[in-house]
């Protein structure tokens, strides 16, 4: 059984809290951020000890990503069966998490990423930790946005024909997050500050799409670039078994090998399969969208920013499933900036 309350698409859910699954989010969050616990029961425990460690701290502190792996226990039942259903059973690709605790005030849209106050984000930032830890361990890379731990997705005047993250006029094309690169992240989460003209998020799952056996095998083979940093190895796009594939894809910068028409067929069916199945999710604020990183893509339609602090804003987190894997890159300890 799966424990989304509702399906946007397949392998795509909604899971709305109820009244008292959102107060017991809001006591959480309290208790992590407030001056004092709100949770009787956490007064003199070995857990009211953690949260005044961890109280206050910045949001990439070390204690703190520990300590929410432990603090997860206290989250709804149903909305962690939700978040397994990703990690564990792999039922779902997305879930969108609504009726989130109130997340505060957050100030206007700021006109560039890094530019926010950090205390007016702080119960948003730790809500989008909360959730991801049930999918793995927080990390970052050094060239996103200074290695910021949390990034943001907003509109940059300077930026506004760029196929990014901070673009806006152009479409972003159906992506995975650094497609490119061997060691990327498991999956991320977006959590919504503001959308006011209702942009949404593009997502398409892996496994809703229909594709040719003989264009899928083609698919599995080494015979694409997925070019970045000016890499021209050739990689497979898809990985793993039928019933098991994951995607290596970023549909504005993956090609077929030079002159491999069968190719150049197959990731065309492909593109026009997740393009077909692919739905649009508006986040409101205070939504969350959990995303696995390995088996969908995303990405968003183009829309015309305002620049004047009304535009839509996203915060994202990425988590990994083991971070043994990176730990010649993060430096020692646990350090979750990837160099």
């Amino acid at each position: 059984m799966i424990a989304a309350g509702e399906f946007l698409a397949e392998g795509v859910g909604r899971l709305q809290l109820s009244h008292p699954e959102r107060e017991l989010c809001a006591r959480l969050l309290e208790d992590l951020i407030g001056e004092e616990p709100r949770s009787a029961a956490v007064a003199g425990t070995a857990e009211e000890e953690l949260l005044s460690a961890v109280r206050g701290a910045a949001l990439d502190d070390r204690l703190l990503l520990r300590a929410a792996h432990h603090l997860t226990a206290r989250l709804p039942r149903r909305l962690v069966a939700a978040l397994w259903d990703i990690r564990y059973t792999e039922a779902l690709a997305a879930l969108v998490v609504s009726g989130a605790p109130n997340l505060g005030k957050f100030g206007p849209t700021p006109p560039r990423w890094g530019a926010s106050s950090h205390e007016s984000i702080a119960k948003a930032d730790r809500w989008l930790l909360l959730l991801c830890a049930e999918l793995g361990d927080p990390v970052t890379w050094g060239y996103l946005q200074e290695g910021a731990l949390v990034n943001d997705l907003l509109p940059m005047a300077d930026r506004v024909e760029e196929d990014g993250e901070n673009g806006s006029r152009l479409p972003m094309t159906l992506h995975v997050d650094e497609a490119f690169a061997d060691e990327r992240g498991d999956a991320f989460g977006l959590v919504c500050l503001r959308n006011d003209d209702r942009v949404p998020t593009r997502i398409a799952p892996l496994a809703a799409a229909d594709l040719d056996r003989e264009d899928a095998e083609v698919l599995r083979e080494c015979r694409f670039v997925v070019e970045a940093h000016g890499d021209q190895r050739l990689r497979p796009i898809l990985a793993g078994g039928p019933e098991a594939a994951v995607v290596r894809l970023d549909a504005s910068a993956s090609r077929a090998a030079p002159g491999d028409t069968r190719a150049a067929r197959a990731l065309e069916a492909l593109l026009g399969e997740l393009e077909r199945v692919a739905v649009d999710v508006a986040l409101k604020p205070g939504e969350v969208l959990l995303v696995d990183n390995h088996r969908c893509v995303h990405g968003r339609p183009g829309f015309r920013a305002s620049f004047d602090g009304s535009d839509r804003w996203l915060r994202r987190l990425t988590v990994v499933r083991d971070l043994r894997p990176t730990s010649d890159r993060r430096g020692a300890g646990d350090l979750r900036v990837l160099r």
